[in-house]
């Protein structure tokens, strides 16, 4: 049998048709490339030169290097737009005038009304008997410690100053006994008395009716006894007759 040469078979080249899609692959990435590009640039003006210039001080143009050519042109203009603004904006001083601390005025005294403390006597028609320091075996002291207004009984029995009792009720040889505080310190004793006709706790004013002169206790006759304690019961007793003449009376 006769040798037959071998011969390859080999497959016939048929192009496949794959051209446009890889063609629309290139065009989808040059559109993304592009895309990103212009949100690059729009990042670089609208935020980097921003603050590039607000650092520098410089306008945004100037940052990003445009500027330079048209510096030269556009500086009259500039000129004539900030004088313009100028013109048209108010001065500071216009709207925010400047305030000026302006002098006090002199203090001026208020007037001040002092109100005047003033004491009346205790009885009406009367005439003095003991005085204060006089000696006589008629005193468990020995001595006479207040000041005698002789009156009938009956007689009214005045407060000498404002104060508020403290004390109103038979106090033993001091007979019916009214205890009023006097301004500033101090007590009144009013002694003898008829009748009371105030209570403990009880504000009076001056020449208020606090009682009537008569005859209870340790007594020779109706009268009145006052005596002035300047420190309360438990300190000495004053002559009554200078401490009212102090206060402009005359007894």
């Amino acid at each position: 049998m006769p040798h037959q040469p071998t011969t390859s078979r080999r497959r016939a080249y048929r192009p496949t048709h794959r051209a446009p899609r890889r063609l629309s692959r290139t065009l989808a990435s040059v559109a993304a490339a592009y895309a990103v590009a212009a949100m690059v640039l729009v990042l670089v003006v609208t935020v980097v030169l921003p603050v590039t210039a607000a650092r520098h001080k410089v306008p945004a143009l100037a940052a990003a290097g445009l500027a330079p050519s048209l510096s030269a042109s556009t500086a009259p203009a500039a000129a004539v737009l900030a004088g313009r603004e100028d013109a048209a904006r108010p001065s500071r001083s216009l709207a925010t005038p400047a305030l000026r601390a302006l002098p006090r005025p002199a203090p001026v005294a208020r007037p001040v009304t002092i109100q005047r403390i003033t004491w009346a006597l205790p009885v009406s028609g009367y005439h003095l008997t003991g005085r204060f320091g006089d000696r006589s075996w008629l005193w468990s002291s020995g001595m006479h410690t207040g000041l005698d207004f002789a009156a009938p009984a009956g007689t009214q029995i005045r407060a000498i100053a404002a104060g508020v009792v403290k004390e109103a009720g038979y106090a033993g040889s001091y007979g019916n006994r009214t205890i009023i505080t006097l301004p500033g310190g101090g007590e009144a004793w009013y002694c003898h008395q008829t009748s009371i006709g105030v209570t403990p706790g009880q504000r009076v004013a001056v020449g208020q009716p606090i009682g009537t002169v008569g005859a209870t206790g340790n007594v020779t006759g109706a009268h009145l006894h006052l005596e002035i304690r300047p420190t309360g019961e438990h300190g000495d007793p004053v002559d009554p007759y200078a401490v009212l003449v102090a206060h402009g009376l005359r007894p």
